[in-house]
Formats: structure tokens, C-alpha cells, sequence
């Protein structure tokens, strides 16, 4: 039986495809958690993994997914994010969640995450500033009627 191993750590075959269907900043980032913690290592989804082609649909993309490896508070477990899921967590508005996902989708795209279309990330430039002000019109609507 053909032994699988990212980091010296030995894993499953499946997982071991996942990994190599990852990003270079991807696979960096599962090597280091897995490396440092592997009793929880975990397969990681296809779809968490990064796109090799880019998509474009009206729904959930994996553009908007990214897997945390180490997440910033001690103790917590590996998760998957999903952009959506933060910008109505946080109760974000329309400008607010506009301009958050413009610069998701220019991040997720360095990472070889592409929607469909995408160019060289001045588009997402762009709606950040064009969501970037209206945020400035609003906050200068509240700070006027308090």
C-alpha cells in the first residue's frame, strides 16, 4: 500500500490529491497546521482547495471560500470561511458587504481563486472606492443626525 505524506505527516490518499489541487500559499499554510498539530488533521475539500478554472455563477463560488489552517485564537479548530456567511454575521450593508467582497475576490484571485472574467483586479479596485464613498456618505448622514 503507497504511503501519502504532506509535512512528514502521513495522510490519506484523498487528502493528499486535495493538497496537491491547493494554491502554493494554500498548500504552505495546511503544511504548517499539519505539521504542528496533526491529530486534527482533516481532509480538505475539493471545492475549499482552489479552482483551477475560473467560475462564474449567481450562486456560492469557491472564490468566496477559504480554508483558515490556523486560526488566530489558541485552541480553535481548522474551519472554512465563507465571505457571505462573515459580511452577514457581522451585519454589514450593502456598501459595507459590496466593498468586503471586492477585495475578498482580489485576494481569493492571487490565490488562484478566479471568477469567470476576471482581469487584473481594477474592477475590484474600483468598487472598493465607488462603496468606499458612499460608506463615507452614509457615516456622514448618521454622525449629522445624532
Amino acid at each position: 500500500m503507497e504511503k501519502f505524506e504532506i509535512a512528514g505527516v502521513e495522510v490519506s490518499e484523498g487528502e493528499f490529491k486535495h493538497f496537491e489541487k491547493m494554491s502554493t500559499v494554500e498548500q504552505l499554510q495546511y503544511s504548517a497546521y499539519i505539521k504542528g498539530r496533526p491529530e486534527l488533521a482533516k481532509p480538505v475539500e475539493p471545492e475549499v482547495a482552489g479552482s483551477v478554472e475560473p467560475e462564474y455563477t449567481g450562486g456560492s463560488s469557491s472564490y468566496y471560500l477559504v480554508h483558515v489552517a490556523n486560526p488566530t485564537t489558541k485552541g480553535m479548530a481548522p474551519y472554512t470561511a465563507e465571505c457571505n456567511d462573515i459580511i452577514e454575521a457581522l451585519g454589514m450593508n450593502y456598501a459595507e458587504g459590496n466593498a468586503f467582497k471586492a477585495i475578498w475576490r482580489r485576494k481569493a484571485a492571487e490565490l488562484g481563486k478566479l471568477k469567470k472574467g476576471y482581469d487584473s483586479g481594477l474592477y475590484d479596485a474600483e468598487k472598493v472606492v465607488f462603496f468606499g464613498e458612499r460608506m463615507v456618505v452614509q457615516s456622514k448622514a448618521k454622525n449629522e443626525s445624532h
